[in-house]
């Protein structure tokens, strides 16, 4: 999880990340992570070597009429780190989050043909905002 003890070198790793999955995201900076709300979760994967940030996801809290459910987004990996199952971790380290929470379902958005086999693999089922999964608790 990101806590406040992160570098500038961490901003540096999570906007590299982030480009890699769009080229137009705006860039995260120290103030903006500091100011994501306490309903986020920010899961990081590090080099167990260099100890730089290799791997990110979020998971939003998200309350609607329909009650309050988790969206999944932004997980991506370094190029150097995939198929090493680090997406994999991240993932179920944010649904453990979501089931701490009593979420009743999480939302994964990705547009990735990889990604979207990972979230099946993961027992997701394709959904109209993309991928779901019922969390039992």
């Amino acid at each position: 999880m990101l806590g406040s003890d992160f570098s500038k070198s961490d901003v540096q790793n999570i906007n590299w990340l982030l480009e890699k999955l769009s080229s137009s995201s705006m860039p995260a900076t120290e103030h903006s992570i500091r100011a994501l709300p306490s309903s986020t979760t920010i899961a990081l994967a590090r080099s167990g070597t260099t100890g730089e940030i290799v791997g990110i996801g979020a998971l939003v809290v998200a309350s609607t009429l329909g009650g309050r459910h988790g969206i999944i987004e932004d997980v991506v990996v370094s190029r150097e780190y995939e198929g090493g199952n680090i997406d994999q971790a991240i993932i179920d380290n944010l649904l453990g989050d979501a089931m701490a929470r009593d979420l009743p379902y999480v939302v994964a958005l990705s547009n990735d043909e990889a990604m979207g086999r990972l979230y099946i693999s993961l027992n997701f089922r394709p959904d109209s905002s993309g991928y779901r999964i019922d969390l039992k608790h």
